[in-house]
């Protein structure tokens, strides 16, 4: 068999291979399979099938982000590994490899406070439901006494403290809107422009695996600001909003 047919052979029976694939799941595994054989840009591929298929756990970022990693896609890689954090903040890898890999390609990712890294330990859903829930027990209790005539100590005292633990909720499910709020820039010197137009002068640029805080959105362009202060209206397909998944 002459070199041609086999390639050509191997090219079919990848064709067939992910013909066969139906769901996110099966996309993935067949991503996993490449990416342990190291062929990283095939990998990339079924996570992208994957993702089109519906995917969107934890997981497939973060591997989506690794491949994207070992081929020097940084910003495809940064928003992945974002995205895996917002799936599942306790996913400790994905905050380890986003910091090393932002490191050794020289891409400025904030520092997290204590505060902070407590704050966004709990999903924003997690929030949200521990902030209803204590806010309204925290009524109940303190509106006993009053319906039943009694001075009870103890309920004022639970009602204080769980109307506490509502307002750092409240601040919790803050925190997620502006880390959610955010995008990346998908290549080098993407323009950052004066209005949402095409051909509107370009005021600043920003790198590739650049983040920025979204400020408004209007036809397909969204305003961003940068950690260094750049700010500009860019392309929401080149700078990628965390949340458009």
């Amino acid at each position: 068999m002459t070199l041609k047919k086999i390639i050509l052979s191997a090219v079919l029976a990848c064709v067939c291979v992910a013909g066969l694939a139906q769901t996110a799941s099966e996309f993935m595994s067949l991503g996993n399979r490449a990416y342990e054989k190291a062929d990283f840009a095939q990998a990339k591929r079924f996570y992208a099938d994957a993702m089109a298929a519906g995917g969107n756990s934890a997981e497939l970022y973060f591997n989506a982000a690794n491949a994207c990693a070992k081929l020097g896609d940084k910003g495809e890689a940064v928003l992945f590994y974002k995205r895996a954090q917002m799936r599942n903040p306790r996913l400790r890898e994905a905050e380890a490899n986003l910091r090393l890999f932002a490191k050794d390609n020289g891409i400025q990712i904030p520092e997290k406070s204590a505060a902070e890294t407590y704050l966004l330990d709990l999903s924003l859903f997690e929030w949200t439901v521990a902030g209803f829930a204590a806010f309204w027990v925290a009524v109940i209790l303190a509106f006993l006494p009053v319906m039943f005539g009694k001075n009870n100590a103890a309920c004022v005292f639970a009602a204080i403290v769980l109307f506490a633990v509502s307002g750092v909720s409240g601040y919790g499910i803050w925190k997620w809107g502006k880390t959610i709020n955010t995008a990346v820039s998908l290549k080098d010197d993407v323009a950052l422009r004066l209005s949402p137009t095409p051909n509107a002068p370009v005021c600043a640029t920003a790198q590739e695996g650049q983040s920025g805080e979204i400020l408004g959105e209007k036809d397909g362009y969204i305003y961003v600001s940068t950690p260094s202060g750049k700010r500009g209206w860019a392309d929401r397909k080149q700078f990628a909003p965390l949340s458009d998944f």
